[in-house]
């Protein structure tokens, strides 16, 4: 193969895509209860445009496409 596909957030359909795409999976859940507790965070702060950086897990799903 000369080319080699990678996609984000593994949809469903990845796997059926001819050939299955690549991808990267989130976990969601962690992400959404990372935004509300980050929320929350600049919510009782006095100056919340103090920038953050945050770094969450993901899984490579290796198929066909790579």
């Amino acid at each position: 193969c000369d080319l080699r596909v990678a996609a984000h957030d593994d949809h469903p359909l990845s796997r059926y895509t001819c050939p299955a795409l690549t991808t990267m999976a989130q976990d969601f859940a962690s992400m959404a209860g990372r935004s509300v507790e980050t929320l929350l965070a600049l919510l009782d702060e006095d100056d919340a445009t103090v920038a953050r950086k945050v770094s969450l897990d993901a899984t490579l799903v290796m198929r066909q496409s790579a």
